[in-house]
Parts: structure tokens; C-alpha cells; sequence
């Protein structure tokens, strides 16, 4: 096994949308693919890569775990639900933290929307994306939109039919910009 396919825990990566305030960040791939615009440095130096998708399953399959355990935590009385809650995350391995923290945040604000990071999403095979989609939207069944970056040309390279797979297995909204 190469230090790449080693799951090292639950990752976040460093940007969203302003309209995905209240999302769940899900990476994806690492960084960017272009990483030739003028006005963004955020990746400079950095390289691209895509997660494995038995690393993405894991980190779904910890954030349901987490959401579960949320769920029956709400029901009990203050006092309990605040040690419980302590209780879990000292439970957790330090690579996993950070998905309670993201996990509580999403819980905290309805859990209906899902953010693919890092910067396109679409790069990755058609199979791919829609093995994690289907997986978030079985996972995750209330979630009612899923959105990722992505770059004009990359969507220009999926065929139509694999686009429509891609949405029926739940991404309903691409931010795309304007690469300089």
C-alpha cells in the first residue's frame, strides 16, 4: 500500500461557497486540477489528487455514525445529552474531530445540504461520483441539494449521459467559474 491509499481520518479541505455556509464539507479530491487562475493562490504549491472512494465511504460512514449518536443524544435530558455528548468525542480518535465538529455543525443547522470539495469535483470518473452520490444519498436521505465546483471544460468532457446519472444520484447544483 503507497502512502496515498493510507486513510489518514476524516478530511476538510480549506474552501466553500458563501452559499454553503451551513453545508457539510465532504472532500473529495485534493486541491485543484487547473490551479493556473491569476486571482486565486489558495492551492499554489499544492498538488492534486483524488481521495480513494473507500476513503470518501469512510468519512460518510463516521459523519452517519456521528449524526446517529446526535440523534439519540437530543433525546435525553440536558444534563445527560451535554456529558454524552462530551463522551463521544473523547471517544473519537484525533483524525476524527474534525468530522464531530462538522458533523454538529450540519446537525446544529437542519442537515439539508452537502458540499463536495475541493475545487472540481466533476474531474473524477462518472463511476466514481456516482457510487459516493448514491452512497450520501442513502446515507443521508433528507439532504435536499449536493453541490460542487467545477470547471466549464470538465463538464464539457462528461457525456450527457453520464451527466444525468450524476444528478438522478443526487448532485443538483455546480458552481462554475471563470477561470483566468
Amino acid at each position: 500500500m503507497n502512502k496515498e491509499d493510507k486513510y489518514d481520518g476524516f478530511e476538510v479541505g480549506p474552501i466553500r461557497p458563501p452559499s454553503e455556509a451551513y453545508s457539510l464539507l465532504l472532500r473529495i479530491t485534493r486541491n485543484c486540477p487547473w490551479n493556473k487562475c491569476k486571482f486565486c493562490g489558495l492551492y499554489k504549491g499544492e498538488k492534486f489528487s483524488i481521495r480513494p472512494v473507500s476513503h470518501v465511504i469512510k468519512d460518510i460512514d463516521l459523519l452517519k455514525q456521528i449524526i446517529d449518536d446526535f440523534h439519540r443524544i437530543r433525546k435525553m435530558p440536558e444534563q445527560d445529552a451535554t456529558r454524552e455528548l462530551k463522551a463521544l468525542k473523547d471517544r473519537l480518535a484525533e483524525n476524527e474531530w474534525m468530522a464531530f465538529h462538522s458533523a454538529l455543525s450540519w446537525f446544529q443547522n437542519g442537515m439539508r445540504s452537502i458540499f463536495l470539495q475541493d475545487a472540481n469535483c466533476l474531474i473524477m470518473k462518472p463511476d466514481d461520483l456516482v457510487e459516493i452520490l448514491k452512497y450520501l444519498r442513502a446515507s443521508f436521505p433528507q439532504v435536499e441539494r449536493i453541490t460542487s465546483y467545477a470547471r466549464s471544460s470538465s463538464i464539457a468532457r462528461i457525456s450527457d449521459r453520464d451527466m444525468s446519472r450524476i444528478y438522478e444520484a443526487g448532485l443538483n447544483r455546480i458552481h462554475v467559474g471563470m477561470e483566468s
